[in-house]
């Protein structure tokens, strides 16, 4: 398939489309806007790496493909968290039927089972200081124990000159491996959140003998139970993946919403994944060059540039029919994303005068700016929660969120 995929601006809003792929094999070719840092996800802080990484690593959870407000599902867990009645206590099941891919860094490069004792290596490895993450924010004052344990990191040489086994073996109150498949975690608090950050990129499931076998390589040798492994990594040009053949927990999702099934998104339900052989995503920092191999029938999806937008949309915000005619389907979804501009509230003259903050809010045209500068992609935010996400509520209304000249002229005469 090749996609047209623009994602801009205020609740924003993005727009995809398809043609039958010509590739043979079951290969996808894609793009990425920059160039990822890493494939380690202590250190996958941004969006390029996450995206890359979860082609490889998994974690106990995962967000439902098609669900709407988002909510998470078993992935390497074999069920939801069971929380005690306190809200402090969380029992996790892990899947007993998962290995991590062969790799040299295993006896004999066969991958083993993950264990319980690989997500507790994991958690350990996220809260150790050596580790430079920069994720240790997820579990910070959240798990019993886990805080002392990062203080204790902080005495040791830094990694990988001592890896420090004890370390690691030390027990942590609130994280324990009651047996293979089961972890109890203990929390310093009620976090009704707390399953939303086992789903996060930071809590993959990594194994220890990749860290140890690579050292300061890992972030160049990702070793998950993910759909797919890593081929090639040509830093600045591109990324290749091919089908992970130990990979057999993943299919794809039977319910949707109701829209779904009309648009097609339900016609693979209960399909094993992943649909694809290869991927190879190619980095493009600039987007004419991947707009026009996209054109040619190079890529499989590409942004929309900003300059190019009305050259493959009409006014009426359909495809044009030249491209429509090469094959090409438009897609539109909405993006979880929020622009917005803030006041500095330590400027004396907007932060002590709450009816010029108003007024500002009042008089400035979000609809304009939407239609002028993101090709009308777009639709005026009335909080700070973006549709999709819970708690988002398609009625509520800001008392400033609307364009209205009047009403700010009164406020700065008042």
């Amino acid at each position: 398939m090749r996609v047209i995929h623009t994602v801009l601006a205020v609740w924003l809003c993005a727009l995809c489309a398809c043609t039958p792929q010509r590739h043979v094999g079951h290969v996808y070719r894609g793009a990425l806007a920059s160039n990822l840092k890493t494939f380690d996800p202590a250190q996958a802080s941004d969006a390029y790496s996450n995206q890359s990484q979860f082609q490889i690593y998994e974690c106990l959870y995962e967000y439902k493909y098609l669900a709407r407000p988002y909510e998470v599902q078993p992935c390497l867990a074999s069920s939801m968290p069971v929380v005690s009645d306190s809200g402090t206590v969380y029992t996790l099941h892990l899947r007993s039927d998962v290995e991590f891919q062969d790799d040299a860094c295993f006896p004999n490069g066969k991958g083993r089972k993950v264990t319980a004792q690989d997500f507790i290596y994991s958690i350990k490895r996220l809260t150790d200081v050596r580790t430079q993450t920069f994720g240790w924010w997820i579990f910070d004052g959240k798990v019993k124990g886990l805080d002392e344990f990062r203080k204790l990191s902080e005495a040791l040489p830094p990694l990988p000159d001592s890896i420090h086994p004890d370390l690691y073996n030390r027990e942590v109150e609130g994280l324990r491996a009651l047996d293979d498949t089961t972890v109890r975690m203990e929390l310093t608090r009620p976090y009704p959140y707390f399953k939303y950050i086992l789903a996060m990129p930071y809590a993959a499931i990594i194994p220890h003998e990749a860290v140890e076998y690579y050292g300061e390589e890992f972030l160049n040798h990702p070793v998950g139970t993910g759909p797919f492994v890593l081929k090639e990594w040509r830093r600045g040009l591109r990324l290749v993946f091919e089908r992970n053949p130990k990979y057999h927990h993943g299919f794809y999702p039977s319910e949707g919403e109701a829209s779904d099934s009309a648009a097609g998104l339900l016609a693979d339900a209960g399909k094993p994944l992943p649909f694809l052989d290869r991927a190879e995503i190619y980095i493009f920092e600039e987007t004419q060059p991947m707009w026009l191999n996209f054109l040619r029938g190079n890529l499989d999806r590409s942004a929309i540039p900003k300059d190019n937008y009305s050259q493959a949309v009409t006014p009426q915000r359909a495809l044009r029919p030249e491209l429509f005619e090469k094959g090409i389907r438009l897609r539109r979804m909405q993006e979880l994303d929020i622009t917005y501009i803030c006041f500095n509230m330590d400027d004396p003259a907007l932060g002590n005068d709450r009816k010029l903050r108003q007024a500002m809010q009042l008089g400035y045209d979000v609809e304009t700016v939407i239609d002028r500068f993101y090709n009308g992609r777009g639709r005026r935010a009335q909080s700070l929660i973006p549709p999709g996400l819970s708690g988002y509520d398609s009625t509520f209304k800001g008392p400033y969120g609307r364009f209205d000249p009047d009403a700010a002229r009164k406020l700065l005469a008042e």
